[in-house]
């Protein structure tokens, strides 16, 4: 999934621009010219993530989606994910509400739990796959709040261990930014 502002027609009169995957997700980074990295050329570093709201807690084990490259892979080209898998997205700062993510080129449904510079989930959204061949065919998914990290997990994976709006995760130490 890739992260991206969502469209406007007067966007659409202006040069192409390149979607770059951040959280299996994409966001609008350069012109055409760049090319997104080989799903496949990708290694990520994992960790158990644990996120926790009073004396109820959930664990995943993550892939962290730390550098730009990593980001702009994401689940990108998966076609399966364990059930108690997911990719974090770490982001060097605090991303807007208007920034969003799509499902270009992955298959299989997602969750996506936005989180604080505090590690709170501020909201949860669920994504449909988008397998166009044309990325602009992939519908936006805006955050809709300030993120510094979102998690993508299977769908329902969230609801089923009972996370929500307001569960906490730390984010501290996951992965050294660029």
């Amino acid at each position: 999934m890739r992260t991206r502002e969502r469209d406007s027609r007067a966007a659409r009169t202006l040069p192409r621009w390149i979607l770059v995957q951040v959280a299996g997700a994409s966001v609008i980074m350069g012109c055409a010219a760049t090319k997104l990295p080989d799903p496949g050329s990708v290694e990520f570093d994992s960790a158990e993530l644990w996120l926790s709201s009073g004396p109820d807690s959930a664990r995943v084990e993550v892939d962290l989606a730390c550098s730009t490259q990593e980001q702009d892979v994401g689940l990108r080209g998966r076609r399966e994910l364990a059930e108690d898998r997911g990719v974090l997205f770490l982001f060097e700062s605090t991303r807007g509400a208007a920034e969003g993510f799509w499902m270009w080129d992955t298959s299989i449904p997602l969750d996506i739990a936005y989180l604080d510079e505090g590690g709170v989930v501020r909201r949860i959204d669920a994504m449909e796959p988008c397998m166009q061949g044309d990325p602009d065919a992939c519908p936006v998914y805006e955050a809709g709040v300030p993120h510094r990290a979102a998690l993508e997990v299977n769908r329902s994976w969230l609801s089923g261990n009972g996370v929500s709006v307001g569960w906490k995760t730390d984010l501290q130490g996951l992965c050294p930014l660029e």
